[in-house]
């Protein structure tokens, strides 16, 4: 840092330059409602090697960098501070806070990009000659000085104080959605998966303006830049996509199509996140997380017969009993989640996907479309308690139960088919399934306690086509009221194999033992 400077009267009181802090005291105290200019001016530069990873926002071609990455970072930031519990406590610390509770008014202030408010945006970036500058914001300008290429950016719209900035030498892909420009920049080599990308945005588009509200803004771009960095991140009309991730993904017609999967979810942040921020408190990223896996999940389930699609809910069900079986603290409700990916992720995708099966997709909707009339590009943050509510106001009373075992607790499975059998019944088969049915909900350090169930469960029959290609034949929810039941349903074709919760809509800790082999009596 060169220079950094106030326009108040202040004075540096201490400095770390080991950690790049700095601690400022203004002559006079900033009351609320005050403004305060901040002018800075520094230099971001690697010179040799390091002894860890490299700098992998800066390259040569292909840059992504936040304001994060470049703008002094003011007040206290928590999320620096040491996190694991083994380093906490050899230096004597004691376990580190997580977000604040849910119910802690001053928290919920500030949005889930640690701010109050939305801001304009107006940016001017440099780069190399032959290369492509994109910030959120419309271009207004662009021009060559000094062999630097310039561009000028600057949005219309009101935008929370986040965004990228990306450069790279790129190839675009045009295309339009109503009146939105779509765009993917991306390296001449990787145009594999642009195709899908343009269906998955405007696929997206058309459901989320058709169930929630209108898109924002008048562009939507996504922005490759090269696989150091493994994710894909949205910021206002703008998605910076890596390009393992993506662009260099090559899909198995038997497996995830995890491009336009992405993609989707990426999209959806326009809704969940930038339209609708929740509050930065536990709880909070049921919303932007939860809510962005919905709506992707949306896509799929429009597009897909059961068994593909519960390929999705399968991988969704393993990396969520895979995260909690690695929790070193506690695990959270979705309710209160707490900086758990697999908890806001996984486990909300489950939650999400089996309110809609159960209620009506369409009852789901209405919930967020009021959500998104409420709360919707103001500077109002919701908690996790608003949405639940509103959940629960379009769930009939004897189904209650469901979104509180859903979001506020932590509930699991143990479901099972024990030796079905079938026999031929005139022109069908009767097919007989004894099933098991146990419930547990558990605590925050995983004591289990069994509970009655009551819940809707689907049972499925499947059959092979003449290609060897397993297909349901019938896939209905039943309810059960024990734990031992045994179901005897009629099916046209000869079935091959019955399972309980066959698509995985439920948290299952064990899905082997969910389908089993009917034997032909």
């Amino acid at each position: 840092m060169k220079k950094l400077t106030f326009n108040r009267a202040h004075k540096l009181k201490k400095e770390y330059p080991d950690y790049f802090v700095r601690i400022y005291q203004f002559n006079a105290p900033i009351v609320p409602g005050d403004t305060v200019r901040l002018t800075y001016k520094g230099t971001r530069r690697q010179t040799g090697f390091l002894n860890g990873s490299a700098d992998a926002q800066f390259v040569a071609n292909g840059t992504f960098i936040t304001n994060t990455d470049i703008f002094p970072l003011t007040g206290y930031i928590r999320g620096f501070e040491l996190q694991d519990l083994a380093d906490r406590k050899k230096r004597g610390l004691h376990e580190a806070e997580g977000l604040p509770e849910r119910s802690n008014q001053p928290a919920q202030k500030y949005s889930l990009f640690g701010g109050i408010g939305r801001t304009s945006l107006d940016v001017t970036v440099s780069t190399e000659p032959d290369q492509t500058v994109i910030v959120p914001g419309y271009l207004q300008k662009q021009w060559v000085k000094n062999k630097r290429a310039y561009f000028y950016y600057k949005t219309a719209e009101q935008v929370f104080p986040f965004f990228s900035v990306v450069s790279g030498r790129y190839k675009v892909k045009r295309d339009k959605y109503k009146n939105i420009n779509l765009e993917v920049f991306y390296h001449p080599d990787h145009s594999y998966n642009v195709p899908v990308m343009m269906k998955s945005l405007k696929d997206g588009l058309a459901y989320n303006e058709a169930n929630f509200s209108p898109y924002q803004y008048r562009q939507i771009r996504i922005l490759e830049f090269p696989k150091y960095r493994s994710f894909a991140q949205s910021f206002p009309g703008t998605v910076p996509f890596s390009e393992d991730r993506g662009f260099l993904y090559q899909h198995d017609p038997e497996k995830l199509d995890m491009t336009y999967y992405v993609t989707a979810h990426e999209l959806s942040h326009q809704w969940w996140g930038h339209q609708v921020g929740e509050a930065n408190v536990k709880g909070g990223q049921m919303y932007s997380e939860g809510l962005a896996q919905y709506s992707a999940l949306m896509l799929l389930k429009h597009q897909l017969a059961p068994v593909e699609l519960s390929r999705y809910l399968k991988y969704e069900l393993d990396a969520y009993l895979k995260g909690r079986s690695r929790e070193q603290k506690k695990e959270n409700s979705l309710y209160n989640t707490d900086n758990q990916p697999y908890v806001h992720y996984q486990k909300a995708t489950l939650a999400y996907f089996y309110l809609q099966d159960l209620i009506g997709e369409e009852k789901i909707n209405r919930a967020l479309k009021k959500l998104l009339i409420n709360y919707g590009l103001t500077d109002k943050y919701p908690t996790s308690d608003v949405l639940v509510n509103y959940l629960k106001a379009e769930t009939p009373d004897s189904l209650q139960f469901v979104v509180d075992d859903l979001f506020k607790k932590i509930t699991i499975f143990e479901n099972r088919v024990i030796n079905p059998t079938a026999k031929k019944v005139g022109a069908q088969y009767q097919v007989t399934i004894p099933i098991q049915t146990t419930k547990y909900y558990t605590d925050a350090v995983g004591i289990e306690k069994k509970t009655p169930i009551r819940d809707y469960i689907d049972v499925g029959i499947f059959t092979q086509d003449v290609n060897g290609k397993e297909k349901l034949v019938y896939l209905q929810k039943l309810k059960f009221s024990k734990d031992q039941t045994t179901v005897v349903i009629m099916v046209k074709d000869k079935p091959t194999k019955a399972g309980i919760d066959p698509i995985y809509k439920l948290i299952d800790r064990n899905t082997e033992d969910n389908q089993a082999v009917v034997s032909i009596n």
